[in-house]
């Protein structure tokens, strides 16, 4: 019949039983299909941006979004139904956490290096003809190369160097108790 639309409730119960009653359980255990309403209300209110995350914020509490392959996203704007799949967020999720672990690394680094500094400048007794090698430490995660010796009284004493863009640069040299 001319005029008639899909129905919100009719499209909900339709992708309800295709995941209750067509798909295997390897298949659920990849996939979660929000509700036809979701989108609706994360838009709803006059929230930052048009963004409303409290009023979907226990949505997925009994569901782990971020252990999921897909998600699906039923969406309605002006009488027109689209399907939003999300992939890949299990692993964005993981390359973000990873890029955030590395840059606070990196940040750990830089405050070591220029306490380093600090260190050297404060203390300019110690010599590189009187060190051995007692340790080296490399990190490839970040860009510090750190090697530990002892100087001729038995102090430890750091020696930071940068890898890059090029060969290692003596950065700070530093006692150590």
């Amino acid at each position: 019949q001319p005029l008639q639309y899909l129905n919100d409730s009719l499209l909900d119960f339709y992708l309800k039983y295709l995941y209750r009653e067509k798909m295997g359980a390897s298949q659920q255990e990849r996939y979660h299909i929000f509700s036809t309403f979701f989108f609706r209300k994360l838009t709803s209110g006059s929230a930052r941006r048009g963004i409303n995350y409290a009023a979907v914020k226990n949505w997925t509490k009994r569901v782990d979004i971020f252990d999921k392959d897909i998600l699906m996203i039923p969406i309605n704007q002006h009488y027109h139904w689209h399907m939003v799949a999300v992939l890949g967020l299990k692993t964005l999720v993981e390359e973000q956490l990873e890029q955030a672990r590395q840059a606070a690394e990196r940040q750990r680094a830089t405050k070591s290096l220029s306490q380093a500094d600090q260190n050297a400048t404060s203390s300019s007794s110690t010599t590189s003809s009187a060190l051995t090698p007692s340790s080296t430490s490399v990190t490839s995660s970040n860009t510090t190369v750190t090697n530990s010796s002892r100087n001729g009284d038995g102090n430890a004493a750091t020696i930071a160097r940068t890898t890059v863009g090029g060969p290692p640069t003596l950065l700070a040299m530093s006692d150590e108790d």
